[in-house]
């Protein structure tokens, strides 16, 4: 290691795998040991013992329920405690959501290494149970500046001398946020995505055998409710259907990349069953038949997939870090997407309106789209025809960069409340 080289241990989801999260994790690790840190990752999916990675990081345990599993089984010290105490790392990072890190704030506190948390949430507003914890993190950043935004909301209503009507939901535990700056390093796509020439197109439509659909939508999302796939078919079946339509124009067809069409967790919806229901089984390839998740595509094949298509379309309710948005732009699509508190722009870009929302879990409001604007959006789509265009996507990794040097000054910084053993009141 250099001389400024640190230890810096990420607990996340398994790089290994093929989720957004997890190639997430993947990316920052390679370029963390690239630049000569030693790099450790707490994969709370991998049981195995610790092995170094070609790509210059080591993969260690964090077993079950996000490293709280005591190791006698009962209480105690936990997998986590172990892990801090073993490495001894002098930054910890995780992507983990608010409402499993707690175990992790604890340990990190109590040990006092400083813990940098990169928060997204699908959806808003935050919810008033996690302000303690957030009051607890090190150093919190934010994905998308609309969760901040929605962050600075609860700071002002919530803090000691804050708006909340309520006197007795005020709390001291935000009042660092009144004057701390808070970052916010919004996802960038990993390099690889971009436009392919047309030959290589030609060669992987033939190799993928699909249907010769004279347009081609494609939608990217793990197969959970707030995707809301079925108004998506819907939407798509009233514009295979739609008979002011020519011919042509409806020779259309869609990909779905979700994961597990099927639904086999029981977390979102039979895909495969509803597609045969609406008699648009001519209409859709499915990516993907597994509900494994090791099974998913590579971010060169994921490349390959945006690229046959023309035209990138979701109505999902509520976005995280607009990761698939990012990366279908960079493949040169035209995007079109419910208006769910999107925060990326493009000329290429078009949000459509919500029809109405409905509370979710955690006090999140879910936008739920007009199924008939969203057909209207995806028939104009057709009618332009636009060429695609070459966004250009960035060789460095400015996100990572980013988050590096977040890492990188927050080591040696004390806990903005003392490692929340007390608060002051």
């Amino acid at each position: 290691m250099t001389e400024e080289a640190k230890r810096i241990l990420i607990a996340s989801e398994s790089p290994l795998l093929t989720t957004s999260s997890s190639q997430q994790t993947r990316r920052l690790a390679r370029h963390l040991a690239s630049q000569g840190h030693e790099v450790f990752v707490m994969a709370f999916n991998h049981q195995g013992e610790d092995f170094f990675h070609p790509e210059g990081w080591i993969m260690t345990a964090g077993g079950s329920n996000f490293g709280a599993t005591p190791l006698n089984g009962v209480g105690g010290v936990t997998v986590m405690d172990r892990e801090l105490n073993r490495i001894q790392p002098n930054v910890v990072y995780t992507d983990l959501p608010l409402w499993a890190v707690s175990s992790l704030v604890k340990a990190c506190n109590q040990f006092k290494i400083p813990l940098v948390s990169y928060i997204t949430q699908r959806g808003l507003p935050i919810s008033r149970k996690y302000i303690e914890l957030l009051s607890m993190i090190h150093t919190p950043v934010f994905q998308t500046h609309t969760l901040y935004a929605g962050f600075e909301d609860l700071v002002k209503r919530y803090n000691s001398k804050g708006t909340a009507v309520i006197q007795e939901h005020r709390t001291p535990f935000l009042d660092r946020f009144t004057e701390e700056e808070i970052a916010t390093i919004p996802f960038t796509p990993d390099g690889r995505f971009t436009m392919l020439e047309d030959e290589q197109v030609k060669q992987i439509k033939t190799n993928m055998g699909l249907p010769d659909w004279d347009y081609t939508f494609i939608s990217v999302g793990r197969n959970q409710n707030h995707r809301q796939y079925p108004r998506l078919l819907e939407a798509f079946k009233q514009l295979v259907y739609d008979e002011n339509l020519t011919t042509t124009k409806r020779n259309i067809g869609m990909i779905i990349h979700s994961g597990n069409p099927q639904d086999t967790e029981g977390v979102g919806f039979n895909l495969i069953s509803l597609v045969e229901q609406m008699g648009l089984a001519k209409h859709i390839a499915f990516s993907d038949q597994s509900c494994n998740l090791v099974e998913g595509l590579s971010v060169d094949d994921m490349v390959k997939l945006y690229n046959i298509a023309d035209c990138f379309v979701s109505a999902s309710s509520a976005f995280s870090k607009e990761s698939t948005i990012k990366e279908a732009l960079a493949c040169g699509l035209p995007v079109i997407v419910a208006d769910s508190h999107i925060t990326t722009k493009h000329k290429k870009l078009t949000k459509v309106k919500i029809a109405t929302q409905i509370l979710g879990r955690d006090e999140i409001v879910y936008n739920i789209v007009d199924e008939s604007a969203l057909k209207t959006a995806m028939a104009k789509s057709i009618t332009k025809n636009s060429k695609k265009l070459n966004n250009n996507n960035e060789e460095k990794d400015v996100m990572c960069e980013a988050l590096e040097a977040v890492l990188l000054k927050a080591i040696g910084q004390p806990h903005p409340n003392g490692n929340n053993s007390v608060i002051q009141q």
